[in-house]
């Protein structure tokens, strides 16, 4: 029993090893908070609040089992760029003509922190920013 807890222990540090190196890299890859820059705020707001990052981490352990290294350039962004992608998908899920939801992750969705415009701007340059990241990174593959 005690090595299965052991086990269960070592995978769970290794994800949250991973998802740390990805909180770190996204807040690098989006652009930087300025006073009066909302887009850029609702950008990070929406991307980098705590969450599983079930996505990015299964394209990053998937490549890993293929043998690709995770050290391997581009990967990390790779990653991050899904992670992105999911993050638009969101703002745009929660804005009132969708579904309207009133939080995400236990707090005020974008929309309703920023406006409906600033989201559905801050959305469109997430996804900007993802396609950017895929062209300007090397392809770890």
């Amino acid at each position: 029993m005690n090595a299965s807890v052991d086990t269960f222990s070592s995978h769970e540090a290794k994800l949250q090893a991973l998802r740390d190196v990805l909180q770190v890299r996204l807040g690098q890859l989006l652009p930087e908070e300025h006073e009066h820059d909302l887009v850029a705020a609702a950008m990070r707001e929406g991307t980098l609040v705590p969450g599983k990052r079930i996505r990015p981490l299964l394209l990053l352990l998937t490549a890993q089992d293929l043998g690709c290294p995770p050290d391997r350039p581009g990967l990390l962004d790779l990653a991050c760029a899904v992670e992105m992608i999911h993050a638009a998908s969101l703002m745009l899920d929660d804005i009132p003509c969708m579904d309207g939801a009133l939080l995400r992750r236990g707090r005020p969705t974008i929309h309703r922190q920023f406006g409906e415009n600033v989201a559905i701007l801050a959305a469109v340059a997430l996804l900007s920013r993802a396609y950017g990241v895929v062209t300007e990174g090397r392809s770890p593959f």
